[in-house]
């Protein structure tokens, strides 16, 4: 049995020296048998496979490393040899002599290799044995006892095994604080410092930008208010033009931003219900306030059954062109209420009738019809309703009227003289203004008139054609 320590050493940097503790077991055959290698001290690029044999003479051998290897200046030194099978008159000076060591370039007889991946005993059970003195050192006792704390629950003496728990942590609310109880913990949040604080992150408290309760606008000029966000203006003497408000009223204020400077401004008054907008398109300058108007207020400045007439040959948006055609009443809902004249006048009325045929209206009257009658203003003058006045009191509503001349009366005078055919000549005149002479013949010849006219088949005023809609 044989045991070496071989030392080696390279001179090469980065190769550290390395101790190997070689053991093996040499029987009579010569076979290697019962090998082993330790290495005692050295880092990783030290390993070497370490092999077993013999030379072609029979002599025995162990190969480090290998022959792919480059070696600078290597020092290889059997530093001592450690046991042996003590056969009689054998010593370990006898053992520990005779052996050579020299570089090979090739490998012989190889009976055994170690790689240096499997060694017996290798580098990090070193570091384990190493370590050991410093785990005694700091082992735990049982008699320690572990305490729970800051917001954890458990503990106890290291005798058993321990558990420790996170406590519930208390309610968070915008004024926690970060405090540690016993078994609990909060944390305090980063929240508005005050209603119109606009830093990013943070949390909005209630009542932020007048989301959730009253954001006061008090004295404040408007122009100054351009944080996006909900006002209100309480008090009316607040509400003052100086103050750039549309109306002296009490109000709200609602305010929204695009961009840098781009500020509008919508203030609704309580009474009167009125509604305003305004925006600012630089970084000073206002625009006019605006007063919109609602759904009611348009459509009580153009009801449905108003008339009118337009510059144009179609009825414009909302209009219908008044030419007496039956339009349907479930498409028209405000104008039939408008110009519906009721079922008693449904037989009669000249327009705002029901019927049930719109290519044949008048013939098919019925109070239950789906179409309404419009009226036909096409080529007529309009003429106030007398409506009980008296200056057209035969008139009904809604009915037509002729044209017609005021009865009036031309007078003239006659004055003697003939124009030798028996004839007396007459000049009419009125009030001062010459008319067309009448002559009145001799005895026994007929009355004969003479004079100018310029006429029609119509009695008219001058006009202008344009076409007349009606409002549904």
């Amino acid at each position: 049995m044989l045991r070496l320590r071989v030392d080696i050493f390279e001179y090469l940097d980065g190769v550290p020296p390395v101790s190997i503790l070689i053991h093996g077991y040499v029987q009579t055959t010569k076979a290697w048998t019962r090998c082993g290698v330790t290495v005692l001290a050295g880092s990783a690029v030290s390993d070497l496979p370490v092999r077993f044999g013999a030379d072609v003479a029979g002599n025995l051998c162990i190969w480090l490393g290998d022959t792919t290897k480059s070696w600078s200046y290597p020092s290889v030194t059997v530093a001592e040899v450690l046991a042996k099978y003590n056969t009689s008159g054998a010593t370990v000076a006898a053992w520990g002599v005779g052996w050579k060591v020299e570089p090979v370039t090739a490998l012989e007889t190889v009976l055994q290799t170690l790689a240096g991946e499997n060694l017996a005993f290798a580098r990090a059970d070193i570091a384990r044995v190493s370590g050991l003195q410093d785990a005694l050192d700091l082992k735990a006792n049982t008699a320690v006892t572990m305490v729970a704390g800051n917001g954890l629950s458990g503990g106890g003496t290291l005798s058993a095994n321990r558990t420790f728990a996170l406590g519930t942590p208390g309610k968070l609310t915008a004024v926690s604080t970060n405090a540690v109880t016993t078994a609990s913990h909060t944390h305090e949040l980063d929240t508005q410092t005050g209603k119109m604080d606009a830093t990013a992150g943070r949390i909005l408290l209630v009542g932020a930008f007048g989301i959730g309760a009253e954001n006061p606008l008090d004295t404040n000029d408007l122009n100054t208010i351009t944080i996006p966000g909900k006002y209100g203006q309480s008090a009316n003497p607040n509400a003052t033009f100086a103050r750039n408000y549309p109306i002296a009223n009490a109000g709200t204020l609602d305010v929204s931003m695009a961009g840098t400077y781009i500020v509008t401004q919508t203030y609704t008054a309580f009474s009167p219900l009125r509604v305003f907008v305004r925006a600012r398109t630089s970084p000073t300058v206002w625009s006019a306030w605006t007063e919109l108007a609602s759904v009611d207020q348009a459509a009580s400045a153009a009801p449905a059954g108003l008339t009118g007439f337009f510059a144009q040959s179609s009825a414009p948006v909302g209009w219908l062109k008044a030419n007496g055609t039956a339009a349907s009443v479930a498409a028209y809902p405000d104008l039939v209420n408008a110009i519906y004249r009721g079922d008693a006048s449904n037989a009669t009325a000249p327009f705002g009738y029901r019927c049930t045929n719109a290519a044949n209206p008048s013939g098919t009257r019925n109070v239950a019809g789906s179409f309404i009658v419009l009226p036909d203003l096409r080529g007529e003058f309009v003429r106030g309703w007398d409506d009980a006045r008296g200056i057209d009191p035969t008139r009904s509503y809604g009915t037509a009227q002729q044209d017609v001349f005021r009865e009036h009366i031309h007078s003239y005078g006659v004055y003697t003289g003939g124009d030798g055919g028996g004839r007396v000549i007459a000049g009419g005149y009125e009030n001062g203004n010459n008319h067309s002479d009448v002559v009145i013949g001799g005895v026994g010849s007929a009355m004969n008139s003479l004079g100018q006219f310029i006429g029609g088949s119509e009695t008219r005023p001058r006009n202008v054609a344009l076409l007349a809609c009606i409002k549904y």
